[in-house]
C-alpha cells in the first residue's frame, strides 16, 4: 500500500521546491487553500481507508496555490489547487500562457470569513464600518488621507470593548485574505468615508489596506495556527474561515458581523455578509495521465463528501443545494478520459 504523505507546510518557497523537483511521476500533487486544505485531507483519509494513494498536498494559500498551478503543465507543477475564491483573469492568462492547459473549476460548497476570539473572551457585535475603521491603514479627514491613530476598539465605536485592537489573520498571499478585502474592508470604506471627498486613484489603496503591527499581525497561510494563538489571547480577534470556529468550540468562537452570527443556515442562504464558495481546480489533461486524480475527485464530489449529512459537512463545508451537487457531479463524469 502507498503511503499518503500530507506536507501542511504554508511557505511559499517549500511549495516551490516540491514542484521543481518533479520527474516523470505517478502520484497526485495538490496545493492551495488553508480554508479548502482540511477538507481535502479528509478525503484523502477516507479514501485510504479503502485503498492506497500517493498524494502530496501543501497549505500554499489560495494565491499561492494559483501561481504554481499556472506556472506550467506535465509533471513539473501541481494538478489540482483549492481556492477560497474564484481565479481571477489575470491567473487565467497566466495558466494560458504557460502552458497548463484546459483548467475546470469545481465548486465543492460554500464557507464563510469569521471575526472571532477565545472561548471565554467578551461576545462583540462588528460592523464591516467598524472593521474598516479599525484596521485601515488611513483614513480621511475631509479631502485629505491621514495615518489611522485608532488605538482602542472603542475608539472605533464606543460600544466595542475598551481593549487595544490586535488581530491576527491571513497574509495577502491568502484567497481568505483577500476575500476579507473585498467583503469588508471596500464595503466598511463606502459607509465609514465619503469616497465622493477622495481622488479616484486613492479608493483602492484607502479602501483595502490593511494596518501592520500590532494591530494587524499576519499568522500566516495555516488557520489553525491563528486559532492556537487566539485561544492564549483573550483580548485578540482572529480572522480565519467558519470551519475552524466549528472544529474547536472549546478554544474560540465567531462573533456577529452586521446583525448576523455565521451558522450553516446563514452561509448558505447568504445572510451572512461573509459567506464565500469554495473551489477545486484541476488540469484537465492531468486526468489522462492520473487515473486516481479522477478517482480522488469522485470522491470528493460524492453525497457521502459533500452532501448536507457528508463527513465534510460535519467538519464545517456547508453544503450546495442538491441541483448544484448534481451538476458539479456530472462536471467531473464529463471530464476528459472518462
Amino acid at each position: 500500500m502507498n503511503m499518503r504523505k500530507v506536507l501542511a507546510a504554508a511557505a511559499f518557497a517549500g511549495a516551490m521546491a516540491l514542484a521543481q523537483t518533479a520527474d516523470a511521476r505517478d502520484n497526485v500533487r495538490i496545493v492551495g487553500s488553508s480554508t479548502v486544505y482540511p477538507f481535502t485531507v479528509a478525503v484523502i483519509n477516507e479514501m485510504e481507508k479503502s485503498k492506497g494513494l500517493d498524494i502530496d498536498i501543501k497549505s500554499t494559500g489560495t494565491g499561492g496555490g494559483f501561481l504554481l498551478f499556472c506556472t506550467g503543465g506535465g509533471d513539473t507543477w501541481p494538478d489540482l489547487t483549492g481556492a477560497s475564491r474564484p481565479m481571477k483573469d489575470y491567473e487565467k492568462k497566466r495558466c494560458e500562457r504557460n502552458g497548463a492547459g484546459a483548467i475546470t473549476e469545481i465548486k465543492i460548497g460554500y464557507d464563510g470569513i469569521v471575526v472571532a476570539n477565545a472561548a471565554n473572551g467578551p461576545a462583540v457585535a462588528f460592523t464591516r464600518e467598524d472593521l474598516f475603521k479599525a484596521l485601515a491603514a488611513r483614513t480621511a479627514d475631509g479631502h485629505r488621507l491621514v495615518v489611522n491613530r485608532s488605538a482602542k476598539w472603542s475608539d472605533v465605536n464606543p460600544k466595542l470593548p475598551d481593549a487595544e485592537i490586535a488581530v491576527i489573520g491571513p497574509p495577502a498571499s491568502s484567497g481568505t485574505r483577500d476575500a476579507f478585502e473585498g467583503f469588508v474592508m471596500r464595503v466598511g470604506c463606502a459607509k465609514a468615508i465619503n469616497l465622493d471627498d477622495i481622488d479616484a486613484e486613492e479608493h483602492e489603496e484607502l479602501c483595502s489596506t490593511i494596518r501592520k503591527e500590532p494591530h494587524y499581525v499576519e499568522g500566516g497561510e495555516d488557520d489553525e495556527v491563528i486559532v492556537q494563538q487566539l485561544a492564549k489571547a483573550r483580548s485578540k480577534f482572529g480572522v480565519f474561515g467558519f470551519s475552524f470556529a466549528v472544529n474547536n468550540p472549546e478554544r474560540v468562537k465567531a462573533n456577529s458581523i452586521d446583525g448576523v452570527m455565521p451558522s450553516v443556515a446563514t452561509i448558505k442562504n447568504g445572510s451572512y455578509p461573509l459567506a464565500r464558495p469554495l473551489f477545486l481546480y484541476v488540469k484537465n489533461e492531468r486526468l489522462k495521465a492520473l487515473p486516481a486524480l479522477r478517482q480522488f475527485l469522485a470522491a470528493y464530489v460524492s453525497d457521502a463528501a459533500i452532501g448536507p449529512g457528508g463527513y465534510l459537512a460535519k467538519r464545517g463545508l456547508v453544503p450546495l443545494s442538491d441541483e448544484m451537487r448534481a451538476e458539479t457531479a456530472a462536471k467531473i463524469k464529463a471530464l476528459p478520459g472518462s
